[in-house]
């Protein structure tokens, strides 16, 4: 339940040595470093920048070919792993000296070089198709195409006329044009292709004619001059020759997918020699110095001053404790068992540098939360199975490891949960085995309420844990006044208030209380009272009047004295004095001495009544009061939180009855001869999937909603910055060690 300590760290160095540093430091991920320069004033070396746009460009060209490359992989994946990102084992070796095993430069032109073959191939394809398109409805036409062209006295018209207008187009042509003829050529569908021979002086005419009849010109390529049939038979030749010359180039192309997973490595590599020289680029440097600043973890410093040693005397390192104003990064530091929660504590926000990091007490109430919103041990084996599987055999790395482990971890909640609460896809507990019943504590279907009270409970417990740790977090920082008279109260008023309701409930439903809480009830009742009134009187810091009184008693405000006098100031002091002492005299009395309670009454009465005269000592006090009331009165709002755990009975109830149906649909299907069997194992496997996949969604939404909400709210402040050190960072590579 800690955040890291981290340190502030400067190194001081000759340039001679900094890409040594640098590439030594990342190797080891020890600090995150941040600007240490002024950019609008401070360059970067013309070398440098050179050094990094050649990076960048190398990047490029590698995300070329892995994208070029990678459609043409042959290799099948699952359909899972189609979904995950592509990983590549290598030796730490390997990966060093990825740079000089391939000819990148060769590479990246024979790539270039094949993907624009593939282009004009395509291109080709394209065009040659398209033509042999637009010949097809041509076939029989036996005129060489460049007859479109004309003579001196005649032209020739192809196109398409609507198949129902074709005999209207024939007479108005007769009638119209006696120097031109028309030939149907094909008539397949609605379209009918036409050759229109006619004679130059009427073309225009004619043109006009076929237009009103929706004559549309066959869109075949100028550059075809031959007869169409001829013309056809040459494009097939040609795309049958292209389909070789496309094969040969896919093939070339295939022999190169063999490089893939050492052109992803090599990009990796370049990846990190970029983050590298980005880094370098916020140094202040100097023609023979450099300067570095940054953050380092606290255990981490030994190794830094161990990277500096090896290359002394060229480097100085200090470390410093941060300053005020200055905001470190965050690590989490917490037990292993405990990692897989930081999932959920990245989702909210990390705490700032100088806060609690609720990791472990928030942890085991989202592993019982989680069990009780899915509440099947058959749904949670299933799930814990399936987890455990998915990160064995999928090599999962960082984040999303630890999601899968905290799915795990939700799983095993929930065998728990179901084993004490009788859940076993769906099962009735009637029907289950004798030892199974036996180590049930509660069935929730028939002890709903009961299993209710319990998730209040739980929720209960949170709660007040959350006021608790913002009572912790306030003293850390030395703010004993918040811890004691704010959190301090709070506890005290919920915790008399619950035992009080409690006692009150028993009392109501039985007619009397068992010895143990009858002997807390009477108690409970007179600390629910005194916690209210110290509530008011300390969340209002009543108190705080005290010292203006007595400061106008003694006359300390001479400034007053002279403006007021020092009657007025004296009375003053002294009604606010009266008024506050009797507050808390009355407090003390109405709890201690009953047979007091008139007459503090009555004296804080008469004090009330004088001070509000007299006194703005006294008015400002009672303006305290109304302060803390209205205080008392926000403590309500924790009924609201306390109800909200009640959610987590109606999730888990909602999986038992729909776990229920689907066993009972089941049963009504089996009896069905021949198919009954089949359907009725089918709708079990469907219907369970179902229900574990949209409850497995609740299971965790919820859950965390009550981390965050009614947990969190309590007492977090997020807003930190996730420790990022200079490191290698490989999204597909997993490194593993050297053979032998």
């Amino acid at each position: 339940m800690a955040v890291a300590k981290m340190k502030k760290v400067t190194l001081l160095g000759h340039c001679s040595v900094k890409p040594e540093l640098t590439r030594r430091l990342q190797e080891r991920g020890l600090i995150q470093i941040v600007s240490a320069r002024d950019e609008a004033e401070d360059a970067t070396p013309e070398r440098l920048a050179a050094h990094i746009h050649d990076l960048e460009l190398a990047i490029h060209k590698a995300n070329f070919m892995l994208g070029f490359l990678g459609g043409f992989a042959t290799e099948k994946r699952s359909f899972i792993r189609s979904m995950m990102t592509p990983r590549v084992y290598v030796t730490r070796a390997h990966y060093e000296m990825i740079e000089g095993k391939i000819p990148f430069e060769e590479l990246y032109e024979r790539c270039e070089e094949l993907d624009d073959e593939l282009a004009a191939q395509r291109g080709t394809r394209g065009r040659l198709s398209a033509q042999a398109e637009s010949l097809r409805p041509w076939l029989d036409l036996d005129v060489p195409l460049s007859a479109r062209e004309g003579t001196i006295g005649t032209a020739l018209l192809l196109g398409f006329v609507p198949a129902a207008s074709i005999e209207a187009v024939k007479a108005e042509l007769a009638e119209a044009a006696e120097l031109a003829d028309l030939e149907i050529v094909d008539e397949t569908g609605q379209q009918a292709s036409c050759a229109v021979i006619v004679h130059s002086s009427a073309a225009d005419e004619v043109q006009g004619l076929l237009a009103r009849f929706g004559f549309k010109a066959a869109p075949i390529d100028a550059g075809l001059q031959q007869r169409p049939g001829a013309e056809l038979d040459r494009i097939e030749s040609e795309l049958t020759e292209l389909g070789a010359r496309e094969k040969e180039t896919h093939e070339r192309a295939v022999k190169l997918t063999a490089l893939l997973d050492d052109i992803l490595v090599l990009r990796e590599r370049l990846q990190d020699n970029h983050d590298r020289a980005a880094v370098e680029e916020r140094f202040y440097h100097t023609d023979q110095a450099f300067l570095i600043e940054g953050w380092a973890r606290a255990s981490d410093l030994p190794a830094v001053t161990e990277v500096a040693g090896e290359l002394a005397p060229a480097i100085e390192v200090a470390a410093t404790d941060p300053e005020p104003g200055d905001s470190p990064p965050v690590e989490l530091d917490n037990p292993r068992i405990f990692r897989p929660f930081e999932a959920l504590m990245r989702l909210y926000g990390y705490p700032n540098h100088d806060e609690l990091d609720p990791t472990v007490i928030m942890g085991p109430f989202f592993f019982i939360f989680f069990g009780m919103a899915l509440g099947d041990a058959g749904y949670g084996l299933v799930l814990a199975l399936a987890c455990w599987w998915g990160i064995r055999h999928f090599d999962l790395q960082g984040n999303v490891k630890n999601f899968m482990h905290l799915l795990m971890y939700g799983g095993i909640g929930s065998i728990l949960v179901g084993v004490l609460t009788g859940g076993y896809f769906g099962i009735d507990a009637r029907e289950l085995p004798q030892v199974l019943r036996s180590i049930m504590l509660i069935d929730p279907l028939n002890q709903a309420m009961e299993f209710m009270i319990i998730a209040i409970m739980l929720g209960i417990v949170q709660v007040i844990l959350g006021v608790i740790l913002e009572g912790v977090d306030a003293a850390r920082h030395g703010d004993w006044a918040t811890a004691i008279f704010d959190q301090g109260t709070t506890v005290a008023m919920l915790v008399t208030a619950i035992l009080s309701f409690v006692g009150w409930i028993t009392l109501t439903v039985a007619g009397k209380l068992p010895p143990a809480l009858e002997a807390i009830y009477g108690p409970a009742l007179m600390g629910l009272g005194l916690s209210a009134a110290l509530l008011v009187l300390l969340q209002g810091r009543v108190h705080e009047g005290f010292g203006p009184a007595l400061a106008a008693i003694r006359g300390s405000n001479e400034e007053d004295v002279a403006a007021r006098g020092r009657a007025k100031v004296l009375a003053d002091g002294v009604l606010g004095l009266g008024l506050l002492l009797a507050i808390y005299a009355w407090v003390a009395t109405f709890f201690a001495l009953g047979a007091a309670r008139g007459i503090a009454g009555q004296a804080l009465l008469v004090a009330a009544i004088a001070g509000l005269i007299g006194s703005p000592i006294a008015r400002s006090s009672l303006g305290r009061v109304g302060s803390g009331v209205f205080n008392l009165y926000g403590m309500s709002g924790f009924i609201g939180d306390f109800l909200s755990y009640a959610r987590l009975m109606a999730i888990g109830l909602a999986t038992v009855l729909i776990g229920m149906v689907i066993n009972l649909l089941a049963k009504m299907v089996f009896p069905a001869p021949y198919v009954g069997l089949i359907f009725g194992v089918l709708l079990l496997v469907v219907g369970h999937t179902f229900n574990l996949v949209i409850n497995l969604l609740g299971a965790f939404v919820h859950p965390t909603r009550l981390q965050f909400v009614e947990f969190f709210s309590k007492f977090y402040d997020d807003g930190g910055e996730e420790f990022a050190p200079l490191a290698i960072r490989t999204k597909h590579l997993i490194f593993v060690p050297e053979k032998g």
